[in-house]
């Protein structure tokens, strides 16, 4: 368990690279039973006291508010300095006029972030999910830099 992005409408998520729990694996042998307790247990420990930093740095995001034109450049600025695909800038826009005009959310940060996440990751390409990763690290780099 940990961290999951959403990558897809239809449910489909990815671990957050970076902020994922370890993988818990006990046997399922007679007796184990406290010790699979004990390291399930740990294991939740560790992953609610990183939460906080995780929600944190999106929160960051989230408090940078900006207007319709600012947004816009900014989605210009972050293409132009990642390797975020050129071609794509007109699909973050759409995606970007659904979440605030549809959508209601108010401009930040956090949602041009949203709208290349989900660009990039629902790219019709043969870009393969790491490399999409990389670009996504890009993308949150430049936006926690600028």
């Amino acid at each position: 368990f940990g961290f999951y992005r959403l990558v897809c409408e239809n449910g489909l998520s990815v671990p957050l690279k970076g902020f994922q729990s370890k993988d818990i694996k006990l046997r399922h042998t007679p007796g184990n039973t406290n010790s699979a307790i004990d390291t399930t247990m740990k294991t939740i420990e560790v992953f609610l006291e990183n939460a906080p930093k995780v929600a944190a740095s999106y929160t960051e995001l989230m408090d940078r508010k900006l207007q319709w034109d600012q947004a816009l450049q900014l989605i210009a600025d972050v293409i132009e300095e990642t390797k975020f695909p050129k071609k794509s800038e007109e699909k973050v826009i759409e995606r970007l006029t659904l979440e605030h005009k549809e959508m209601k959310l108010p401009i930040n940060d956090f949602l041009v972030y949203n709208a290349l996440n989900h660009t990039l990751y629902n790219l019709d390409t043969q870009m393969k999910t790491h490399k999409r990763d990389k670009v996504d690290q890009q993308v949150l780099n430049f936006l926690y830099t600028r």
